[in-house]
């Protein structure tokens, strides 16, 4: 906080103060210009109770501890008999003091209630900010969410189009996870090994083939996350029980941040074609 701040703060509390005060000897200035006004009409004594409310629920305490002290000399000046002096006998400060117990009290009271009123409205703003702070991150959290689901709804549409454009090729395509179970299964994949699309995806690939491995899979796989790609053949198994030797290449797919989640294996028959050189 810079020096100009400071001082601009400082000036800005002292003038509050100097209200504060102003105010508590202003209302019992009013009061006891009212006094000799009204006197004939009304009891005057509720109007310097008036100025302590006023004093001590606008100034707080120390203003209306001003305000009662300032009454009961005002009571004594304008009330007491004889009136425009002030007299301290001993019925005199009984009348005052009676006056100066009940004001404090009444001071008290509004002190209180005021401190009691500043107390909810600090709790009710506080309140009221923590909401428009949680809206505000519910509704930048909802935009981040429809976002996301655009895009999903957008990635699911290019896959729908991919995949529909892999079902036209003959050549027999399936795509496994990272623990080799099958999540999409082509049609030339449904001609050449005998299980539909239903059947064949949630199974485990090796499993469901029956795959006998020209290399050790450990070897292969480390080609294939090495390289990224690997190619070779494999032997396998239809659903009728023929055994087919397969000219195969796996493709690792990556996401964004280079991380694998998915094997692409493309597989062509070429039984006879090895039968033939044979």
């Amino acid at each position: 906080m810079s020096k100009s701040q400071s001082k601009s703060q400082s000036a800005g509390r002292r003038q509050t103060v100097i209200l504060k005060y102003g105010v508590a000897v202003l209302s019992v200035a009013v009061a006891g210009l009212l006094t000799p006004l009204l006197s004939g009409f009304l009891d005057p004594i509720p109007f310097f109770y008036a100025a302590v409310i006023v004093s001590s629920w606008y100034g707080g305490r120390w203003p209306g501890f001003l305000s009662v002290l300032l009454a009961t000399l005002a009571i004594n000046y304008f009330i007491v008999l004889p009136i425009h002096a002030f007299n301290f006998g001993v019925a005199d400060l009984v009348q005052m003091g009676a006056f100066a117990i009940l004001a404090l009290v009444i001071s008290l009271l509004s002190t209180a209630r005021r401190r009691a009123e500043a107390s909810l409205r600090q709790a009710r703003d506080e309140m009221e900010t923590k909401v428009i702070e949680r809206t505000a991150d519910l509704n930048q959290t909802n935009e981040k969410l429809h976002a996301e689901i655009a895009e999903r709804r957008r990635m699911e549409e290019v896959l729908r189009e991919r995949a529909n454009l892999l079902d036209l090729t003959h050549d027999t395509i399936f795509v496994r996870d990272m623990n080799d179970v099958i999540t999409y299964w082509n049609r030339a994949a449904e001609d050449m090994y005998g299980w539909r699309s239903n059947e064949a995806i949630g199974q485990v690939s090796h499993h469901l083939m029956r795959t006998v491995f020209s290399a050790p899979l450990e070897d292969i796989n480390e080609e294939l996350f090495g390289a990224g790609h690997w190619e070779g053949e494999l032997i396998h198994t239809k659903r009728d029980g023929t055994q087919i030797v397969a000219a195969s290449r796996w493709s690792l797919q990556r996401d964004e941040q280079a991380g694998a989640f998915a094997i692409l294996e493309t597989n062509n028959d070429i039984t006879e074609s090895k039968r033939a050189a044979e």
